[in-house]
């Protein structure tokens, strides 16, 4: 697993000219005009999100009230990104980072922060290399049903999917499915505490014929996919380079979002502004995500 970029940690941090801290040999650009404000336990807003956006929201959080990474798990409320936004209209969220889905809410704010790419991934056996967007679409509308037809490997295709209010389902959603009907997913039953059975979206398990997905970040960062073999999506490897420079096809932003009702000063709007000016987007860059 690759190590998470440091933060610089200080006692007291102002919004203002003077910025903020940033990572080791990070350049701390000027920062844009804003209100000089001191975030603390009872200001600053509790942040909910997609979980590949975590690491993000645990580095805001740590270098807003200069208490350790390992200390902000209080202020934070990631792995759901459908939930983060219903936390934001029903007021129990001030802020969320996630998934920007295609479709948002007018009662809703939301400005673009960072780039990633939803990535596939299939079993070290298969000996597939890439696929087309097409081709993943035949794939999970239920199609395509053996992997002979793309790759020469004679197993029937076991296409798992997220759940339904993840970060990577409403990214394959507005990106692969475009509007089409993705078939069932594959299902686990789990055993409940009261002694009852329940049906649950399954895991990628990394069986023949298995074919997943996930986001680039926590492939690259969080330790998820090492033994998976990524592929290519129509002839480009999801890079960091690739997203960056638009040509991997299947790129989604993460993004900020309040409510559009929040006040001109309150701690989730100047935090928000914050993230959009260049002291902000430095520091974004600065924890390894793509501008």
């Amino acid at each position: 697993m690759k190590k998470l970029l440091p933060i610089i940690l200080s006692a007291v941090i102002f919004i203002s000219g003077c910025g903020a801290a940033f990572a080791p040999n990070t350049p701390a650009p000027t920062a844009t005009a804003a209100p000089k404000y001191t975030f603390n336990a009872e200001t600053f807003p509790k942040l909910a999100g997609s979980f590949s956006a975590l690491p993000m929201a645990e580095a805001i959080c740590s270098i807003m009230l200069g208490i350790p990474r390992e200390n902000t798990a209080k202020y934070l409320s990631f792995g759901n990104t459908g939930n983060s936004y219903k936390a934001l209209l029903d007021g129990s969220c001030g802020l969320s980072l996630a998934v920007l889905p295609k479709n948002g809410n007018d009662q809703l704010e939301s400005v673009p922060l960072a780039k990633d790419a939803l990535v596939f991934y299939v079993d070290k056996n298969n000996p597939l290399n890439g696929i087309s967007v097409d081709q993943l679409r035949d794939i999970y509308e239920g199609r395509s049903k053996n992997w002979s037809e793309l790759s020469g490997l004679s197993k029937p295709i076991k296409a798992f999917q997220r759940n339904e209010w993840s970060g990577a389902q409403i990214a394959f959603t507005d990106l692969v499915m475009q509007g089409k009907d993705a078939k069932e997913p594959v299902m686990d039953l789990i055993n409940m505490s009261d002694g009852t059975v329940a049906g649950a979206i399954a895991v990628f398990d990394g069986a023949d014929g298995a074919i997943g997905y996930n986001t680039l970040f926590a492939l690259n960062n969080m330790g998820f996919g090492d033994s998976y073999k990524i592929l290519s999506v129509n002839g480009v490897k999801p890079t960091a380079e690739t997203v960056a420079s638009g040509e991997y096809p299947l790129i989604f932003n993460y993004g900020a979002t309040i409510r559009r009702d929040a006040a001109k000063d309150s701690p989730e709007r100047i935090l928000y502004n914050w993230l959009q000016d260049s002291t902000g987007k430095a520091f974004i860059a600065s924890q390894g995500y793509v501008r």
